[in-house]
């Protein structure tokens, strides 16, 4: 893993990227945006992703971006303040890891988050909307 990466900010834009991609290879899907760091940080979260519903309004995708995460310390994520945006009809966690382990994809699942790594691997689950999983 280079330098870049482990940084804070080569991080955030790998992992961004990465979540674009996948986005964009839901073909039928258009018109999502990933906001800007003010919304993000409104949200308290690391990126927040906007995505338009068939019947009117948004899902949000509040996402946690993390170096590494040990399976014993997803709980303090889970237990985190969180304010998501009042307007949403749909919230959904989402954890963004250079790879996710097959135990920190269970305790998403349990949990309700979604997850996505690098590799492109990652399941999202949008209620009514979408779901996306590779593994």
């Amino acid at each position: 893993m280079n330098a870049e990466l482990q940084s804070g900010i080569g991080l955030e834009r790998s992992l961004g990227t990465s979540l674009r991609k996948l986005l964009d290879n839901v073909g039928w899907l258009h018109d999502w945006q990933m906001a800007g760091p003010n919304g993000a940080r409104a949200a308290r979260c690391d990126l927040l992703v906007v995505l338009p519903l068939p019947t009117g309004g948004n899902a949000l995708l509040c996402v946690e971006l993390k170096n590494d995460l040990r399976p014993s310390m997803f709980r303090q994520i889970v237990d985190r303040p969180f304010a998501p945006p009042a307007h949403a009809k749909a919230v959904v966690r989402v954890l963004g890891l250079p790879s996710v382990s097959p135990r920190i994809a269970e305790l998403c699942t349990e949990h309700g988050w979604g997850w996505f790594d690098l590799a492109g691997n990652c399941r999202l689950d949008v209620p009514g909307l979408l779901h996306v999983q590779h593994t």
